[in-house]
């Protein structure tokens, strides 16, 4: 009986840790990161800038991520003058009681990346 309140904990550390870790890679696999810099260095990695926006959504879509594409709209972050076309590729994960969430914004001129845009975010539900 006292093992199985030892399993516990771990069980509970490892659940934890799957859920907040980046993933294991495997090749050609985005590798998922909630800092916004190490994400863009990740989609760049994968993605040139000049890249087309097709062989980018068709990347990203194999990833799970659901693309689609938005025409003069503001970039985010807000700025003067952000207003443009994009591909928005978006993917979340997580369960009931936690959620990690991508947006990547390519932001492309006649369907050329030339620029990309990483907007990450968390949540928890605290009791």
């Amino acid at each position: 009986m006292f093992q199985s309140f030892r399993l516990v904990p771990i069980l509970l550390i490892n659940s934890c840790y799957l859920l907040f870790h980046p993933s294991s890679a495997f090749a050609g696999e985005i590798q998922l990161y909630l800092d916004r810099k190490t994400m863009q260095e990740e989609i760049l990695k994968h993605i040139a800038i000049g890249s087309s926006t097709d062989s980018a959504k068709s990347l990203m879509e194999s990833n799970g991520f659901e693309c689609t594409y938005v025409e003069n709209f503001d970039i985010p972050p807000k700025q003067p003058e952000s207003r443009g076309d994009a591909l928005r590729c978006g993917k979340s994960r997580g369960n009931i009681l936690a959620m990690d969430c991508w947006d990547i914004f390519f932001i492309h001129q006649n369907r050329k990346i030339t620029s990309v845009n990483v907007q990450t975010e968390w949540w928890i539900i605290e009791w």
